[in-house]
């Protein structure tokens, strides 16, 4: 009778432990990507709009690919974003080794996004650096909630 009663118990368990696993999982918001360059306006879509983002400048300090360096350097960036009736120039600060480098708050209108750099290519050289046409920025923007 011990056994039966034991065997129930663990048919009961494992019937528990599978309802709960089959619970809706809870959605993740995805990053979208996008490269954006000179003389290209990208769109974004965030949850309500539709922004257009285009590189306007570009200050390049990084460590040059074929250089050894103390400094990483960093480069500073600047991209004018709009949503259609609203646009502001957004001052982003990509070293690519610290925590919360790249990333920067912005308002249009009454609402908030952040604006995430993730890459910029290409590296500056010792003998030239890349002209503004050259480069290719990963950016993301999201609606702040």
């Amino acid at each position: 009778m011990k056994k039966i009663i034991l065997f129930g118990l663990i048919c009961f368990a494992v019937m528990a432990y599978d309802n709960k696993n089959d619970s809706n999982p809870v959605p993740v918001a995805e990053l979208k990507t996008a490269v954006v360059s000179n003389q290209q306006v990208t769109s974004f879509r965030t949850s309500d709009d539709e922004l257009a983002a285009k590189l306007i400048a570009v200050s390049d300090s990084r460590c040059p690919s074929n250089a050894v360096c103390i400094v990483a350097g960093s480069a500073n960036l600047t991209f004018n974003v709009s949503d259609g009736k609203n646009q502001t120039d957004v001052h982003v600060v990509f070293s690519g080794d610290e925590k919360n480098s790249g990333s920067q708050e912005f308002k249009l209108g009454d609402r908030t996004y952040n604006l995430t750099v993730t890459e910029v290519l290409p590296y500056p050289k010792t003998s030239t650096n890349p002209s503004l046409e050259e480069y290719e920025i990963s950016v993301s923007i999201e609606k702040k909630l």
